[in-house]
């Protein structure tokens, strides 16, 4: 069916990745396949491989895991991995590099915004106390470039976020040109005017601020699309929604101009040795596995095993490369089908079930790590409402910039409600931010022209600066604002009283965080972005723009006023049995805590229960049981809910309904007696 062709030991199949041409290495994914695993394996082979080379592996998520992997404490600055003189390491503080940035330009800045509008030094002040779209991801970015072109390090190896703020991420220099634009028609005022009565300009230091800046992002869009020197190597598990959410990775790569330098497959397992769990996971992963090769032949493909223990340090990590291998594939021996999602159930998982709901609850998060199964975990959980509750509407909602919904239900899910096949009352919605928000501009842009268009006609007079200028001020929205104009839609809905109970499937930890952070930046930007059009209120009056904008600050406190309601929202953390996800889901539980939003429960998913019969698991199975206690011993005020590890993928309704049929009864009690509040501060 399918080759491994490997190499010794002491040079795996990584081998592939020997291109000595190639100075950046961008790894990114699904969350929770495994990309920061990767990089660090892939910077610890080519500094083992080429030890008069010298390499730097960075993280620029949100939420960093590098340094759990590695098993030393990264900071913003290069550290020396230890036993490795010619690899350094380190964790990107995009916020604080961001926070630099403003210091070190603030009077440019000011220079800039003073001159292109009508805002006092006062506003102009507090304008820049704002964020501006991405931009400190593009700090974090360009630092990046900056660390390559140093000369201090051959190869840069980036861990990327998860796949939807990974393209985000890659589409900081289109966003970031047209963030340079608007101040720049801001400052062509200025020269127009100095030019009319001096009949010369010179330029000074917010000239040369806007050219450096403009160097800077040309600079790194020309390092992401140079074929020959970047490469992104995207990383997936055998699964089809994994595999599903890679194939339009690999579709937005090829509509950038990014390379792709190989696909590794994570966590293939290479014999079942007559386990019934393994055996099913073993078939399936092959049948997807020759499905991926035949729809990219020409695509480099690598396979890391599936080991009993979690890789974390230069030990396990040597121990996964030695066993990675290069794969080839006869496309003759592929069946029409998919894997059968009848599998049989491994022996010794009983008692297993969902946290049931607390009455009075409408609103569910569910939240965590990348890959822990938040999309599955919502699915199954909005058709135990379902049963629970046949006379209420439910309705399943994305906020994850990367849906995976419609993958997980098996159906075509839109921004429209669309019924969830095989059931009565339950109802799902993907709604894409970015579209969402392009649409809103459209708009704007066309009430500015009109605004401007009359006021022109009745003065006689063309003010073009600030008209651009006006109309180009969304160019400046902080990151977030798309995502709020989403939740602004639920908040619609819930106005309306469309739904009863609302299950959110919620981005990975580190950019749902930033996003509940951010909820309070939105507000406080609407705010001024409204003075800055009161400034224009003489000239032209735009009560469309106004209204607008005066019914997204309040469904933007609308929508904290719901998460932080407890008799209303609970969030649902997500994690796995693993030393590096517990890690996370301290930082999770802590931030939310800040965000005032209550739980009471945390979902252990994806843990392995068999009988020690089965060598393969038995080994695997105490290991996450040790974590368990673990969790029930950092966590003692949380109801710990287990949930095992499914032999086949949960897609579809027909799968998530089995998977409700084989929980217990008996562990679906209602939760009145757990405390709602987690009172032990999280560290």
């Amino acid at each position: 069916m399918w080759t491994a062709n490997g190499a010794e030991p002491g040079q795996p199949a990584l081998g592939l990745l020997e291109d000595e041409d190639v100075r950046l290495w961008l790894v990114g994914g699904k969350g929770g396949v495994g990309k920061t695993t990767t990089a660090a394996g892939l910077a610890l082979y080519l500094a083992g491989r080429f030890p008069r080379r010298r390499f730097l592996a960075v993280s620029t998520g949100p939420s960093h895991s590098l340094g759990d992997i590695l098993a030393f404490p990264l900071c913003g600055l290069p550290k020396p991995v230890p036993g490795r003189a010619n690899l350094c390491a380190l964790e990107l503080e995009a916020h604080r590099l961001f926070a630099a940035f403003k210091v070190r330009h603030a009077t440019a800045l000011k220079l800039i915004l003073g001159r292109g509008t009508y805002l006092d030094e006062g506003d102009i002040s507090r304008f820049l106390e704002l964020s501006f779209p991405g931009l400190d991801e593009l700090m974090a970015m360009i630092e990046t470039i900056d660390l390559l072109e140093s000369g201090r390090y051959d190869t840069v190896i980036v861990d990327t976020a998860p796949t939807g703020h990974a393209l985000r991420l890659l589409s900081l220099p289109a966003l970031t040109t047209a963030w340079v634009s608007i101040l720049d028609r801001m400052m062509e005022k200025h020269r127009f005017i100095s030019r009319v009565y001096t009949r010369r300009y010179r330029k000074d230091q917010a000239d040369e601020f806007l050219e450096t800046l403009q160097r800077d992002v040309s600079r790194l869009a020309a390092t992401l699309c140079d074929r020959r020197h970047c490469r992104f190597l995207a990383v997936a598990l055998l699964e089809p929604v994994v595999i599903a959410e890679t194939e339009r990775l690999l579709q937005s790569l090829a509509e950038r101009g990014i390379a792709v330098g190989c696909l590794v497959a994570n966590q293939v397992l290479s014999q079942a040795d007559g386990c019934p769990l393994c055996s099913s996971l073993q078939a399936a992963q092959q049948e997807w596995l020759h499905r991926v090769m035949a729809a990219h032949p020409d695509l480099p493909l690598v396979t890391f095993p599936a080991l009993l223990e979690e890789v974390r340090g230069e030990a396990g990590l040597r121990a996964l490369l030695s066993r990675a291998r290069a794969c080839a594939v006869s496309t003759a021996s592929l069946t029409a089908h998919p894997p059968d999602s009848g599998l049989p159930i491994a022996a010794g998982l009983s008692g297993l079930a969902l946290p049931a709901p607390e009455p009075g609850l409408q609103f569910f998060l569910f939240c965590g790590k990348g890959g822990v199964g938040k999309t599955t975990l919502s699915c199954a959980f909005a058709l135990q409402l379902s049963q629970r509750f046949p006379s209420k509407k439910i309705l399943l909602f994305s906020t994850d910039p990367a849906h995976s919904l419609s993958d997980c239900l098996a159906q075509r899910i839109g921004p429209e409600a669309t019924p969830v096949l095989g059931t009565a009352n339950v109802f799902a919605i993907e709604i894409v931010p970015d579209a969402l928000f392009q649409e809103w501009k459209r708009a704007y842009s066309a009430q500015i022209e009109e605004a401007f268009g009359k006021f022109s006609q009745r003065a006689g007079l063309d003010i073009q600066f600030d008209r651009e200028v006006v109309a180009g001020l969304l160019d400046l929205t902080p990151p977030g604002l798309d995502e709020l104009m989403c939740l602004s839609e639920l908040a619609d809905l819930v106005e309306r009283r469309r739904y009863d109970l609302y299950v959110l499937d919620t981005a990975p930890a580190g950019h749902t965080l930033r996003f509940l952070e951010l909820l309070t930046l939105v507000r406080d930007w609407l705010r001024t972005f409204f003075e800055i059009l009161l400034k224009y209120r003489d000239i032209i009056r735009l009560p469309q723009v106004s209204e607008s904008l005066v019914k997204m600050s309040q469904r933007a406190k609308e929508i904290r006023r719901i998460f932080t309601d407890p008799a209303r929202c609970r969030a649902i953390p997500v994690t796995t049995p693993a030393r590096a996800a517990e890690e996370e889901t301290q930082r999770l539980l802590a931030a939310l805590q800040r965000a005032g939003i209550r739980f009471n429960t945390l979902v252990v998913n994806q843990v392995i229960v068999a009988p020690a019969a089965w060598d393969c698991c038995a080994s695997t199975a105490a290991w996450h049981a040790s974590q368990l206690d673990a969790y029930r011993s950092r966590f003692p005020n949380l109801d710990l809910f287990v949930l095992p590890r499914w032999p086949a993928e949960l897609r579809g309704t027909a799968a998530l309904q089995a998977l409700l049929r084989f929980t217990s009864p008996a562990r679906l009690a209602p939760l009145e007696a757990a405390e709602p509040v987690v009172e032990q501060p999280i560290a």
